[in-house]
């Protein structure tokens, strides 16, 4: 029986009278086409994934070519579609002669590639300045390591930069096993420190005096904090000491986001009010007669209008 074909039987035996009596018989053995056949049609599986046990294709014929249920046939093994590697099914069922029929197949889960990084290239950001988003570089993978384009790429946040802060970006795409995946950068804007500040400590100023530019105190800081050098610092306006009247000056730097910061300080050139007066501006006296040129005196008046102690001013004479 162990291969088919159509076998010829004679029975025979020699009766009593001595004649042989006999009778031929053909006995037929079938093909056997008992069989299993298992095909993997599964697409390319990769880890978190979903794997459909209908994409194995199984085809399985009883001894005499008939089809086996479904239901009778067996599957050992299972697949891991939590992490890559290669699963073994065994697929089997038991024909009419009691003989086991089985096949195996290889199912590959592959390693999920699927992934997004994102790294913040910019330098300092200070409020009041300029953020470009191309700053932020962004590297995203498919499940099956090609690159993500990057009009599928999501963000969502926003960058304030009009003040001090900390600005969360997250940046998304759904794969193509549909599963999101993201990641957030913080991008800080800092405090912008930026300012100017002018103190006028020249004191009184009076007309035909002298201003010194150094008495004007002038404080300037960058947007990181740091001093401004004093060539970097402008001046607009001048202070004329000869008459009387305000005078505005106009301090400012440009910083290094480019804006202009100014503060002003007005100098005030008062009226000089300083005058001697005497009682008559040509006396006649006989010679021998007695005079002191501080009898011809009425006041002295110093610039701000106050009284100067007469012994305190000078006298140059030509009298003899």
């Amino acid at each position: 029986m162990s291969k088919a074909g159509n076998y010829d039987l004679t029975y025979s035996f020699t009766d009593r009278l001595g004649h042989l009596q006999s009778y031929a018989v053909t006995v037929s053995v079938l093909e056997n086409q008992a069989s299993i056949e298992v095909t993997n049609k599964s697409d390319k599986l990769y880890a978190d994934g979903t794997w459909n046990p209908t994409d194995i294709k199984v085809t399985a014929k009883d001894v005499d070519g008939s089809t086996v249920p479904a239901d009778s046939i067996q599957v050992t093994g299972v697949v891991d579609m939590s992490k890559a590697g290669d699963y073994q099914l065994t697929y089997s069922f038991t024909d009419r002669l009691g003989h086991s029929q089985s096949q195996a197949v290889t199912v590959t889960v592959l390693e999920n590639q699927a992934s997004i990084e994102v790294k913040n290239n910019g330098e300092k950001l200070f409020a009041r300045g300029t953020w470009n988003p191309a700053d932020i570089e962004v590297t995203a993978k498919d499940v099956a390591g090609s690159d993500v384009e990057a009009d599928k790429i999501q963000v969502t946040g926003a960058v304030d930069m009009s003040k001090a802060g900390n600005y969360d970006l997250t940046y998304s795409f759904m794969d193509s096993l549909g599963h999101l995946q993201s990641k957030t950068v913080t991008v800080t804007v800092l405090e912008n420190q930026a300012s100017i500040a002018a103190t006028n400590k020249s004191g009184k100023l009076y007309a035909g005096g002298k201003w010194n530019p150094t008495n004007i105190e002038v404080t300037a800081k960058d947007v990181d904090g740091g001093n401004v050098e004093v060539k970097d610092i402008k001046i607009d306006g001048t202070v004329d000491m000869t008459s009387v009247g305000n005078n505005l000056l106009t301090y400012y730097f440009v910083d290094s986001l480019n804006h202009k910061h100014t503060d002003s300080v007005n100098i005030i050139v008062l009226k000089n009010q300083a005058e001697i007066k005497v009682n008559m501006d040509r006396e006649s006296f006989r010679v021998g007669a007695t005079w002191s040129a501080k009898d011809n005196l009425i006041s002295a008046i110093d610039v701000d209008g106050s009284d100067v102690d007469l012994k305190n001013v000078q006298v140059e004479s030509t009298v003899n």
